[in-house]
């Protein structure tokens, strides 16, 4: 099953953040929990989790 990843909004005025580092690589494979990067804002640094299990598809590994 796919699943989007997505950067969680970390408060109530978080207008934006940037992924300062990726955890996983892609063709690894992830357990639901799995860090798979860490998001960094002007005021907090925090570790995003898998949602679900799988397979990071290189072909989806892109940053908008």
């Amino acid at each position: 099953m796919a699943y989007k990843i997505v950067m969680p909004q970390l408060g109530l005025t978080m207008e934006e953040g940037s992924v300062s580092s990726w955890l996983k690589a892609p063709g690894d494979w992830v357990e639901k929990g799995d860090p798979l990067f860490i998001v960094e804002t002007d005021k907090i640094e925090m570790e995003v989790e898998s949602m679900g299990r799988a397979t990071l598809e290189p072909s989806k590994w892109r940053m908008a």
